[in-house]
């Protein structure tokens, strides 16, 4: 049964406010009784009590997030089973919204804050692939939005639900089985949500940090332009054969006011090719510091240095009217359009 505010699970936590529901179960605010901390409760759906994969899902999200310590990946506290209310998930509380929310709010994201919040993803991705952890479902909805204690914007990765622990053998690779949604993970059927799957994951490839690299991409696309650099189609596997096939929109033709050296970094993250996308999060992170200098980020660590230059970034460019689709130029009866979407720029160049 679902508890009610004031209820206690595992005697220790108080049960508060519902804060939000999903297909696998609820979340509410709730208090340590003991020492009277703010934490969120995220209580299993008892549809799944029977469920052995849903039950995996929870261990695996607190394995998985737990193995990480970043600034940028929500803190998970605990987790158990309580007779009355079931498994259970218990994180730090946090004041804001995610990304998703955001954009349908305001629409398409100012570029310092879009590449605040994918410098800070990376750098949480980087700590996470350094333990062994692949997160697998990069999405607006699982970044969430906060600010820090001096009022400064803080992106934290949530949902480790269908994270891969490289050290566990025993969780597959990945799975692409057909959904009743495209927009959905769908427990048991899918690894990840379509419309930000890398093409190895679409695949069923053997994956590692990079499929997580090509999604982030897919998000700050999303937070920069408003639009989804692959959007809803009416069925799972037209989503799918579009990511493996279909041209990408230049960035700065859809989003004008998006630097065009900014614009290359999210699409060299968006390369089919895994071997010639950037190749991990920390380069990722350190080519959004150089695309974009003017945005103050963090005067500590490796990126201190770095962000004081000026350097191009290096690339390999192709003249191509579409990020990561090799083909000729439109003809000249062709209109500037979506559909042809040139690069912004001193010339056309892509990533290959």
């Amino acid at each position: 049964m679902d508890p009610k505010p004031g209820a206690v699970v595992a005697g220790k936590y108080r049960i508060g406010d519902l804060l939000g529901s999903g297909a696998m179960g609820n979340v509410y605010a709730g208090v340590h009784v003991d020492i009277g901390r703010r934490v969120a409760i995220k209580l299993m759906n008892h549809a799944f009590a029977d469920a052995p994969d849903v039950r995996a899902r929870f261990r695996r999200e607190a394995r998985a997030a737990s193995a990480v310590e970043s600034d940028y990946i929500v803190q998970i506290f605990d987790a158990g089973h309580d007779d009355t209310y079931g498994s259970y998930l218990v994180s730090e509380l946090l004041v804001g919204e995610d990304l998703a929310a955001r954009i349908a709010r305001t629409g398409p994201l100012d570029v310092s804050t879009a590449v605040t919040i994918g410098y800070q993803i990376a750098r949480g991705l980087a700590k996470a692939h350094a333990a062994g952890v692949i997160h697998r479902d990069l999405k607006p909805s699982n970044l969430f939005l906060t600010v820090r204690d001096d009022g400064a914007l803080l992106a934290k990765i949530l949902d480790f639900g269908v994270a891969k622990l490289l050290s566990d053998p025993s969780d597959p690779p990945s799975a692409s089985s057909a959904s009743q949604s495209p927009g959905l993970t769908v427990t048991g059927s899918v690894v990840g949500t379509p419309q930000y799957m890398s093409p190895e994951q679409v695949d069923g490839m053997v994956l590692d940090g990079r499929t997580d690299l090509w999604s982030l991409a897919a998000v700050v696309y999303e937070a920069l332009s408003g639009k989804p650099a692959f959007p809803s189609r009416p069925s799972f596997v037209e989503v799918l054969a579009s990511i493996l096939r279909e041209p990408i929109a230049a960035l700065d033709f859809v989003a004008p006011q998006v630097p065009h050296q900014v614009a290359l970094v999210v699409h060299a993250g968006l390369e089919r090719d895994r071997s010639r996308r950037i190749p991990d999060a920390t380069a990722f992170a350190e080519r959004l510091a150089q695309a974009c200098p003017e945005v103050i980020f963090p005067r500590t660590g490796p990126l201190h240095a770095f962000c004081d230059h000026d350097e191009d970034i290096p690339v390999s460019i192709v003249e191509v009217p579409f990020w990561g689709h090799a083909s000729t130029a439109p003809s000249s009866d062709h209109a500037a359009t979506e559909e042809h979407a040139p690069v912004r720029g001193p010339e056309s160049r892509s990533f290959r």
